[in-house]
């Protein structure tokens, strides 16, 4: 896959006899220390490990196989960059990993659909009859709350009322 080969060429190091790099699941967290002190080889493990998962969680957010791959590029430069920032007191690494695609996915999202007010059902822009004072159906409801007001003053303050409002 492209994605693959570009990180591969980003961090293009194979891990040497010396270097340990761990292969169970709950070594994320060594894999990540390891990244924020520069560690290709652990990033690599990193890299080889999460990015299957995260590919599929970005593919069911953007539903497009080359904006996914995208993506999930840009999620593993931000990894590599802001490793240090991680804790494993604030969770597991997949959801901080997770969090990271999830979010660039929504990101991108948010740039290709932009926000658009439309007419509502009574092809009226909502927020002209918000400023228009002449609103009919704010009268309407202003003037059902001033009956009620009215109805409960009594009747001879709601004559008096009545003749000097309507």
């Amino acid at each position: 896959m492209p994605w693959q080969r570009f990180i591969a060429s980003q961090i293009s190091v194979e891990a040497t006899s010396g270097d340990y790099v761990p292969d169970d699941a709950d070594d994320l967290t060594v894999l990540l220390n390891r990244t924020a002190n520069g560690d290709r080889a652990s990033f690599q493990a990193l890299y080889r490990k999460t990015a299957p998962k995260l590919f599929g969680i970005v593919l069911r957010i953007v539903r497009d196989k080359s904006t996914a791959e995208d993506i999930l590029q840009d999620t593993y430069v931000r990894v590599w960059r802001n490793a240090e920032s991680y804790s494993s007191s604030a969770g597991e690494p997949l959801g901080w990993l997770a969090s990271i695609a999830r979010n660039g996915a929504i990101d991108i999202l948010r740039k290709k659909t932009p926000v658009t007010f439309g007419k509502d059902d009574d092809a009226e822009d909502y927020f002209e009859r918000i400023v228009d004072p002449h609103d009919q159906e704010a009268a309407m409801i202003a003037l059902d709350a001033l009956r009620h007001c009215l109805r409960e003053i009594g009747s001879s303050h709601a004559r008096l009322c009545s003749s000097r409002i309507l």
